[in-house]
């Protein structure tokens, strides 16, 4: 690996299995080549240890604990069609609340009007008291003054969707967060979602916590 000071190159191989008649076959046939990436075009590194399934699959799904680094200036100017599953994630510092790095590109990608953002609670705290077990949808449309804490978030929401002018300031403990998702609509169907990527948060341990004791985890 060579980093120099304004880009990392590094030798790498891309594994294949030819197909029947292809050359190489059957494989596994190694393409080796070298890759230098400018910084200025670099917005996201992951580190992740593979398990034996993991490195035999055909696909590798990356979490937001995996992800070291974001750049969303960067992923904005050089993003195309096939980036939808964009980091979720910036730089963490020692000792952060995931959710704050998750919420913090969630608030970034709210300036599309196409992300839908669907936050599932066990509770969160309304102008009218604790609402339990609820989703909160959050969309360029929906949702203003996100406000991201050490340990919470607030923002102002449309609680009643047949009154689109009563905003509703809300708090939500991240302790009582259990999944967070994105879509390109406000209507849940998971299977979907998780296999276009848009799994973003999974605690169930905070769900279940809930169930257990009745009460507020």
């Amino acid at each position: 690996m060579e980093i120099g000071s304004d880009f990392v190159a590094f030798d790498t191989e891309f594994v294949r299995y030819p197909e029947q008649g292809e050359l190489h076959y059957p494989g596994p046939w190694a393409d080796r080549f070298r890759v230098t990436v400018p910084f200025a075009q670099l917005y996201q590194l992951c580190r992740k240890v593979l398990t034996p399934a993991e490195q035999a699959a055909e696909e590798v799904s990356y979490r937001p604990d995996t992800i070291l680094y974001y750049n969303a200036v960067v992923y904005k100017e050089h993003s195309g069609p096939a980036d939808i599953n964009q980091a979720y994630a910036v730089t963490p510092t020692s000792g952060e609340y995931p959710l704050i790095t998750l919420l913090t590109a969630v608030a970034a990608g709210l300036t599309d009007p196409a992300n839908h953002y669907l936050i599932n609670t066990t509770a969160f705290e309304s102008p009218d008291g604790p609402v339990l077990l609820s989703l909160l949808h959050l969309q360029a449309q929906t949702t203003r003054d996100l406000i991201i804490e050490s340990d919470a978030f607030t923002c102002s929401v449309l609680l009643d969707p047949y009154d689109r002018r009563q905003w509703s300031t809300v708090r939500v403990a991240f302790a009582q967060v259990w999944q967070v998702l994105r879509s390109d609509s406000p209507q849940v169907d998971l299977e979907e979602i998780e296999d276009a990527g848009g799994l973003l948060y999974h605690a169930p341990e905070v769900l279940s916590a809930y169930v257990r004791q009745g009460r507020l985890a």
